[in-house]
């Protein structure tokens, strides 16, 4: 293995110093690693949004990735969803960052029993103890979140340290002081449509009712702003509900209520500062209301699709010629046949990419049915065309055995 670690290190410097960008090198190593080598790239990135989010990284960056998708597993920690609604304006529309949508596994708060040991492990060798009630109401206040569970304990040990007692402990008030915790909060909110911002402020004032829009508050949930309500019945046992929510920890519900913030969250939004900074384009002119602007995105993403279903099957048809035609020469033509085979790949790469053009399409229709902007559908749009593009240019390539 040594030895053959050394001829990949080498080939691998060789590529690099070929001087190509970034992305071009990258590709190149990791279809070296994969076609060469037999071996498959696993990608652990943390802070995603960093890259997605990125003035650095643009549209080319994420054509790169997407196409040695097949060739790397990546496991990602990111504090966004990874839509329209929460990435860069220039990379709405990656193929790559598609393959994301509907694998995400939420990471909530903390329980209560957790709370404890945490608080438990951080305070056992100091002489400094909690009592049951105070480790309570921190789990209440930050909803178990790590990272406002540890600045309430760190603030609580601070306060009982300087006056040897818990008696007269603030937390709600001194903690949203903090300036880590507002932004830790505003960066909750920071991708949040106006519609959500009304759902959580129904919340405040109403607390749960079946009113509101499940949607809405699945897309609350995911971001770690609300939580699944829990219930005991009267034998004590704990019913999670997975239809009602209440936010996560009183601390938040605090933020919310104080005026201004959640507008100030609101404008935050990527598709409003789109708005602000540049008017939407004659798509919001051309129709007279969003339905209709719906059934032109609708009509434009159905043409394309049936563009590119129309390639598939031209290009089907044609690589089943050839592979008969090659076959009718005669019996000297070897079933195990390195052309043969090429053309039995390539009738493979075709199939999986028709695949592909419908699992990708139907994304794009789910899209299109529930934006509720016109710069949302604006943005659909766009996204639209870049898939049919890349979709084509790969279909192209593979018909010419390219790829």
């Amino acid at each position: 293995l040594k030895g053959e670690m050394d001829e990949i290190l080498r080939e691998c410097r060789e590529i690099r110093n070929e001087g190509n960008p970034a992305e071009g090198y990258f590709e190149k190593i990791v279809n070296l690693l994969y076609h060469t080598y037999g071996y498959r790239l696993v990608m652990v990135v943390d802070n995603l949004e960093k890259f997605t989010s990125s003035k650095e990284a643009n549209m080319k960056h994420h054509e790169a990735l997407n196409r040695i998708l097949y060739c790397v597993q990546y496991i990602v920690a990111t504090n966004y969803d990874l839509t329209v609604d929460s990435i860069a304006p220039g990379a709405c529309g990656s193929f790559w960052l598609m393959n994301f949508a509907g694998n995400e596994i939420r990471i909530g708060g903390w329980s209560k029993e957790q709370v404890q040991d945490f608080i438990y492990g951080k305070t056992k060798d100091s002489g400094i103890s909690f009592s049951s009630s105070l480790i309570n109401t921190i789990y209440e206040i930050t909803g178990g979140i790590p990272t406002v569970l540890n600045i309430a304990a760190n603030y609580a040990y601070d306060y009982i340290t300087q006056n040897k007692t818990e008696e007269g402990l603030k937390l709600i008030s001194p903690l949203y002081e903090k300036e880590i915790v507002r932004t830790l909060f505003l960066r909750w909110c920071k991708m949040l449509q106006p519609m959500h911002i009304t759902a959580l402020k129904h919340l405040l004032q109403n607390a749960y009712d079946n009113e509101l829009d499940q949607s809405k508050l699945r897309v609350l949930y995911l971001r770690g702003i609300l939580n699944y309500m829990v219930k005991t019945d009267i034998f004590g046992n704990k019913i999670v509900s997975d239809k009602e929510y209440e936010f996560c920890g009183e601390l938040f519900a605090f933020f919310c209520q104080q005026e201004g913030n959640l507008e100030l969250a609101a404008s935050k939004n990527p598709l409003a500062a789109m708005h602000t900074s540049a008017p939407a384009p004659s798509i919001t002119l051309e129709f007279e209301d969003l339905s209709s602007s719906k059934q032109s995105v609708r009509d434009f993403a159905n043409l394309k699709l049936r563009n590119l279903e129309t390639a598939l099957h031209d290009a089907e048809r044609e690589i089943e010629k050839d592979i008969i035609e090659y076959r009718e020469l005669g019996t000297q033509i070897s079933e195990e046949s390195d052309r043969l085979k090429r053309l039995e790949v390539r009738r493979e790469k075709i199939n999986n990419l028709g695949i592909s053009v419908t699992s990708k399409f139907e994304l794009i229709f789910g899209q299109i049915g529930s934006a509720t902007s016109a710069e949302q559908l604006y943005i659909i749009r766009t996204a639209t065309e870049n898939t049919y593009e890349e979709l084509h240019r790969q279909l192209k390539e593979i018909a010419r055995g390219v790829i």
